[in-house]
């Protein structure tokens, strides 16, 4: 059996097997029924070290470029899309200002670089994605950049959102933000928050898991300082600023307890299967939802979204919540997000239980 070092501490990574399933992020298929972790205890990293390449190849298909990547984010308020509650974390942060330059790795159709080119005055911006056809799209914007071929364009914020994790090599690509980023550049990354969310463990299609606790340490080896965030308009996410300066908040960041999330998911996996109702509604169209069919498979009527970005889902319908009867029972893995239970009860017939 091969075992891998930790990029951070160097120890090696103890392996933990579990028998849940694996999906990918390409429309929430099913990678294999068991799951396999690659832990360090002392630095608080998940991996996925012995990764099958292929299954990134979905990366560059055309199917990929028609997805829609750009998710809803649920507030008291309003709902944002994705790319705007980032503008507006930013914004709040006061970490874009006149004549910034932009880069955003992994950035899809550029929605986010596109409101930050509208929005503020003289602002440069740009994006990367490896799809070739986001890439001869965000060409046709004027807004690609291959920060991989040109090491010297320095930029004052460097986003990567839901990217890094696709980088095996940590130390490569964080020396090559280092070199792309300013002087008083920061570095924007977004990760799931699995201490909300656990079911994003079970996107097996990436190289990390991160935690908090383990970027702090990895990037203080360059010398970044980080402040964590939790921002309500994106619930299930944290983000972490990194900079030069000292100024930044850079309290010890908690460890994250992995085997807690996976007994969550243990706990969550044995009800579905003791349950004795014939038939259920899954609200959304994401890895939750997939987790919550795997188990349930026939009982699953359909599922429910309000967006209905989606005709079908995991060959399966999609309905609006407005047709739902009122005895209709509706699961909602949404555990993250509470607040929506009561605005559903209050809006649509049905029963809604949240997961």
């Amino acid at each position: 059996m091969k075992l891998f070092p930790c990029p951070n501490c160097k120890n090696l990574l103890k392996k933990f097997a579990i028998d849940l399933p694996s999906f990918t992020h390409f429309n929430f298929e099913l990678i294999d029924k068991k799951n396999t972790f690659y832990i360090c205890d002392k630095c608080n990293l998940i991996s996925k070290q012995n990764l099958n390449k292929k299954n990134l190849n979905f990366f560059n298909s055309k199917g990929y470029y028609f997805a829609d990547q750009n998710q809803k984010s649920f507030n008291k308020k309003k709902n944002y899309l994705k790319h705007e509650a980032q503008f507006d974390f930013l914004q709040k942060k006061k970490v874009l200002f006149k004549g910034i330059k932009v880069l955003d790795i992994g950035c899809n159709n550029g929605d986010l670089i596109s409101l930050i080119k509208k929005d503020v005055k003289n602002s440069i911006c740009k994006g990367y994605d490896k799809n070739p056809f986001l890439k001869k799209n965000l060409i046709k914007k004027k807004l690609f950049f291959d920060y991989g071929k040109n090491k010297t364009k320095k930029f004052d914020l460097i986003i990567m959102s839901h990217s890094l994790i696709y980088f095996k090599d940590l130390k490569k690509i964080i020396e090559q933000l280092v070199k792309n980023l300013s002087k008083n550049g920061i570095i924007f990354i977004e990760n799931s928050n699995f201490s909300s969310s656990p079911f994003y463990l079970l996107m097996s299609d990436q190289f990390y898991f991160f935690t908090p606790f383990f970027l702090q340490r990895i990037f203080l080896k360059y010398q970044y300082f980080s402040e964590l965030f939790y921002p309500s308009t994106l619930s299930g996410n944290f983000v972490m600023l990194f900079s030069k300066r000292k100024n930044i908040k850079n309290s010890q960041k908690e460890k994250y307890d992995f085997y807690k999330s996976i007994n969550y998911l243990i706990f969550i996996k044995k009800f579905l299967i003791s349950t004795k109702k014939r038939f259920y509604f899954i609200f959304g169209t994401t890895v939750k939802a997939a987790f919550l069919n795997f188990y349930l498979g026939k009982k699953v009527v359909s599922f429910v979204d309000e967006s209905l970005v989606k005709n079908s889902f995991l060959n399966k319908k999609v309905i609006h919540p407005k047709i739902l009867k009122k005895s209709d029972l509706i699961l909602v893995p949404l555990k993250d997000k509470k607040g929506i239970l009561k605005k559903l009860n209050t809006k649509y017939n049905g029963k809604f239980s949240i997961l």
